[in-house]
């Protein structure tokens, strides 16, 4: 097991609907992220392999960035009312000689948009899937033993 804590950030495309269902083109959107993480790994102890399949969750706080539209109807700037948010994520993937590849899932509630004026004009989505790439330093061999 990996108990951690994942500082992360995200550039999304929002697809926005308004509650006239009208469809707006959304710019990009930043996400970061601060969540304490857990992850199993699928490892057959003493088989001296490096390889280790892993799932894992958690659960933390989300920040929300602005949100640019462009909206071809009407030239008025849209913005998510919530700037931050609590979360769940639930991820996989697997570890192989210092390597780390993985999949995972962001559970976040939607934010209302309002326009200029504070009226509420539709909601925006927020969960997003993120595919991460890394490397660790130090540790050993799965499975090894201390001489």
């Amino acid at each position: 097991m990996n108990v951690g804590l994942r500082f992360g950030g995200a550039a999304v495309v929002r697809d926005l609907v308004t509650t006239d269902n009208e469809e707006f083109t959304a710019k990009v959107a930043g996400i970061g992220s601060l969540v304490g993480t857990y992850d199993y790994y699928f490892h057959k102890s003493g088989s001296g392999s490096s390889f280790a399949p892993y799932v894992g969750a958690g659960f933390g706080y989300y920040s929300l960035a602005n949100v640019e539209v462009d909206d071809s109807a009407d030239t008025a700037e849209y913005t998510p009312a919530v700037s931050s948010v609590f979360g769940g994520l639930i991820r996989g993937g697997f570890e192989w000689t210092g390597f780390r590849m993985g999949l995972e899932y962001n559970f976040l509630p939607e934010s209302d948009i309002e326009d200029l004026n504070g009226n509420k004009v539709g909601t925006a989505k927020n969960a997003y899937v993120g595919f991460s790439i890394g490397f660790f330093i130090g540790g050993g061999k799965w499975g090894a033993k201390a001489q």
